[in-house]
């Protein structure tokens, strides 16, 4: 019975590692590249040196540029999406559908 809950207790531990890793990696990827030097200008101690702290943020954004992890470009919210159009279309779809 020690022996099943100590095997629980491990397995809920590393489920738990395995997730807040996960979490960890979706909030700094898919991030461009001026959000990520802001983030980690934030996150790097401001006891290192400024210029070795550029020297990290490079290497840093050089790797996840490497891995995919940056988006060129953000999406801009500001431009308005036409609903009306896609709507139409997708009526039309159920009438032809409904037709036959």
């Amino acid at each position: 019975m020690k022996k099943l809950l100590f095997l629980a207790a491990l397995v809920g531990i590393i489920a738990f590692i395995a997730r807040k890793a996960t979490l960890d990696r979706e909030e700094w990827e898919g991030l461009t590249e001026d959000e990520l030097r802001n983030r980690l200008g934030e996150r790097l101690p401001s006891q290192i040196p400024d210029d070795k702290r550029e020297q990290i943020t490079e290497k840093i954004v050089a790797k996840m540029k490497d891995r995919g992890a940056i988006t060129d470009e953000t999406i801009d919210i500001d431009e308005p999406i036409d609903l009306a159009d896609s709507a139409d279309a997708a009526d039309s779809a159920d009438t032809e559908v409904r037709a036959d």
